[in-house]
């Protein structure tokens, strides 16, 4: 879902700048020249990093070849990680005064880190504290949850980075991608959630889980 949410989001990017007055090659070397204190910064060292990579990279190589003398922002998001993508979809954005990509942007922040966990294979559920995260979730997401949901509830559950990060997938998922993909991932969801019950009598003494599983099938109910 994370790899669904990237590709549709640069999507988006690409159908928003070929639709507007941006010069898709000016914008690209704007972003390499932002200034440290922009919250859109990409570092001149960490693109000289990922072009560096880009040469060497059998998938990559071609399109880095072919444009580094001047490249586009179409040929810049295929050999960009995630997270630098992230940045100039913000970065355009904020440009254009587009407060809806805006506010993605930020989602788009906190599912970068869980696209990182599963590239990883790192364990997901290993810390489901209540109290990790600084409470500052996106309004967005906030307000669709209380049409479903008690603020309690949530509340305590998105102060959790992990149990934030995975809200914001399955809420970008459903808001970003309209084809059929979104039905698939809803069989998907619906045969996780079924594995997460199936032996619910081994944590029925663990409160925390149980809670925690019972917030996600809510997520997956009223959103899939």
């Amino acid at each position: 879902m994370c790899l669904d949410v990237e590709h549709f989001a640069k999507a988006k990017l690409m159908t928003f700048i070929t639709q507007s007055d941006e010069d898709g090659y000016s914008i690209v070397q704007e972003h390499m020249t932002l200034p440290p204190t922009s919250r859109f910064y990409c570092s001149k060292e960490r693109y000289n990093d990922i072009f560096r990579k880009a040469e060497k990279n059998d998938y990559c190589k071609d399109i880095y070849i072919k444009h580094k003398d001047d490249m586009p922002i179409w040929a810049l998001i295929e050999i960009v990680p995630f997270g630098t993508f992230v940045n100039i979809y913000g970065f355009v954005a904020e440009k254009h005064s587009n407060k809806p990509m805006l506010n993605e942007f930020y989602i788009l922040k906190d599912i970068s880190k869980l696209r990182n966990a599963c590239a990883h294979n790192n364990c997901i559920l290993n810390d489901l504290s209540t109290k990790t995260r600084k409470y500052n979730p996106s309004y967005d997401i906030t307000r669709d949850l209380s049409k479903h949901t008690n603020k309690d509830v949530y509340q305590s559950k998105l102060r959790n980075p992990r149990i934030y990060q995975i809200t914001c997938l399955l809420y970008l998922h459903k808001t970003l991608i309209t084809s059929g993909l979104h039905d698939i991932q809803s069989k998907n969801l619906n045969t996780v959630i079924n594995y997460m019950f199936a032996n619910s009598h081994y944590y029925e003494d663990n409160s925390r889980l149980k809670s925690i599983f019972d917030y996600f099938k809510k997520l997956v109910d009223f959103w899939y």
